[in-house]
């Protein structure tokens, strides 16, 4: 995934080191409550204490994160965004429940954002060159013989058939499993070729670890380095950041229905993440990922505040909702899949691939693009019993297949929230 050196989740209102959270785009007292836009209320002790509305808690055992129930599959849902605009949110699958909203925006709304992304100025989306500080004289100084061994002991798991032989086409899927990339058979080449001894037509395992020096750090400088081509990294794409501006008439309009919407309201929306707007031309893709943080080392950290520098990966991208805006019409690709939607049981076993590139049409779930449309789905089960959020749902699964013809403009558009365990 791509995001800014700073992320953040948003405190709206802390009492006694507990999240409150927003609901809804209308902040009006609930019943037997009063609340003064000036501040907060004072209890019978003269105690300050917070402001209740309708969604707004001020206890983790009350905080319950709004959630639309996605009913089944096909299942049509009507909103009344404004006096003007009315929605209908199609279900695409329950598991995640992700739902499809032809109409959102007009051609007047979407055509100024890709406008404004231009004026910003587009920044690559590709991860950082993996191979651009890698020399052959600082894999020199680096190669172990133990590493050298490693190397061939992993490729030789690639011989499929057993035969003792690693063909070209064999060793292009040990790359695709190593670096997560997808190579012509011409490009892998350069690689396979320095593990072949004099006179040999594949590489062995016993003949690999018979590779001199030499000729290993020249098989792992090439390695590192397929990463100069664009089209091999898991994203291929352009983007920029739009911050919400009040002045803004569009971003407000998209604001506002993003709240109807969600259930979410527009302040929290707001001390979410800027809008990104991505730029994906010919070839441009990225390949299937969780748009939170997912991994082993989850629950010994936090998620991350506004501002913070993540840059040591101190803190946890921790994005309750995502809504992506479909801001043009592709001429060819650039769908969105879903490898696993409603197919739990392909996680077992990991049957399915992340290479989109590769696997695109295999998808659960594949939506094209449509401009003006987009897609609303949660990446968070919720916690049953304090309703807050959860663990990433590993069935919201997603990224971009690749752009054929003509390019892609989509905006996202996060919106952050606390888990469960959450503490400050």
């Amino acid at each position: 995934m791509s995001f800014p050196s700073k992320y953040y989740y948003s405190v709206v209102l802390l009492v006694a080191c507990n999240f409150v959270f927003f609901r809804g785009s209308d902040l009006k007292p609930s019943k037997g409550e009063t609340c003064s836009f000036g501040g907060p209320s004072v209890d019978e002790n003269g105690e300050e204490t917070p402001c209740f509305r309708d969604g707004l808690y001020s206890a983790i055992s009350d905080v319950r994160l709004p959630r639309r129930d996605p009913v089944a599959v096909d299942h049509v849902q009507t909103i009344q965004v404004d006096e003007e605009k009315t929605l209908q949110l199609k279900t695409r699958s329950v598991k995640p429940p992700l739902f499809e909203i032809p109409g959102v925006l007009s051609d007047e709304e979407c055509d100024p954002l890709v406008e404004l992304a231009n004026t910003n100025g587009l920044e690559d989306s590709t991860p950082a060159f993996k191979g651009e500080r890698v020399t052959r004289e600082g894999v020199n100084s680096t190669l172990t013989f133990r590493q050298m061994g490693i190397y061939c002991k992993r490729i030789s798991r690639s011989d499929k058939n057993k035969d003792g032989n690693i063909t070209v086409h064999e060793f292009n899927d040990y790359v695709y499993r190593a670096r997560n990339i997808l190579v012509t058979l011409k490009d892998v080449w350069s690689a396979y070729e320095t593990l072949l001894l004099e006179g040999a037509s594949y590489i062995t395992y016993e003949n690999c670890t018979r590779v001199n020096r030499t000729q290993f750090v020249e098989f792992v400088y090439r390695l590192f380095n397929m990463y100069r081509f664009p089209y091999y990294n898991e994203r291929h794409s352009m983007h920029t950041w739009v911050e919400f501006n009040k002045k803004d008439p569009v971003l407000e309009r998209i604001k506002r229905r993003v709240a109807e919407v969600t259930q979410i309201s527009t302040l929290q929306i707001e001390h979410s993440e800027d809008l990104q707007v991505v730029k994906y031309q010919q070839g441009g893709h990225y390949y299937a990922h969780y748009d939170s943080s997912v991994g082993s080392e989850i629950q010994e950290k936090r998620c991350c505040q506004k501002f913070e520098d993540r840059s040591q990966s101190s803190c946890l991208i921790c994005r309750y909702i995502t809504v992506l805006f479909y801001l043009n019409n592709v001429t060819k690709g650039g769908e969105t899949a879903f490898p696993v939607a409603d197919h739990e049981e392909l996680l077992s076993g990991k049957n399915y691939s992340s290479n989109l590139s590769k696997r695109c049409k295999k998808a659960s779930l594949i939506v094209k693009p449509v401009k003006g449309s987009a897609l609303f789905w949660y990446n968070h089960v919720l916690e049953e019993e304090s309703g807050m959020m959860g663990e990433v749902d590993l069935l919201s699964l997603h990224g971009g297949c690749d752009v054929f013809e003509g390019e892609k403009w989509v905006a996202n558009l996060w919106i952050n929230a606390p888990r469960v365990d959450q503490t400050v």
